[in-house]
């Protein structure tokens, strides 16, 4: 008996999350936009920005840090506009002080 994906034509489960994992949306042959969003909290704020930015649209990823940058989120877009409709979304997030965005540059 075949596997339903393979009935299906679709792409094997460690296949797809290894497209998951490179931040490239193979099956539909576009590769993501990807960011890092720096941020700096406002006093008092921690807590509930570490829970808010982890629900945002196109998070993969936040981490608290200490230094001049409170958090260091990653996120993604199908296009530039979509990356900065999530990353203005970011910004006004309550207890967000000040953002900085690095795009990241695709490796060849």
């Amino acid at each position: 008996m075949l596997p339903i994906l393979e009935i299906l034509g679709l792409p094997r489960l460690d296949t797809i999350n290894c497209y998951i994992r490179e931040g490239v949306n193979k099956h539909r042959g576009l590769e993501l936009i990807e960011a890092i969003v720096l941020i700096e909290a406002k006093p008092g704020s921690f807590e509930i920005l570490n829970l808010e930015l982890s629900k945002a649209k196109g998070v993969r990823s936040v981490t608290a840090t200490l230094g001049r940058w409170d958090f260091v989120v990653e996120i993604e877009a199908e296009d530039l506009k979509g990356l900065g409709e999530n990353v203005l979304k970011l910004a006004q997030v309550r207890g967000v002080k000040s953002t900085e965005t690095l795009i990241i540059f695709p490796s060849t």
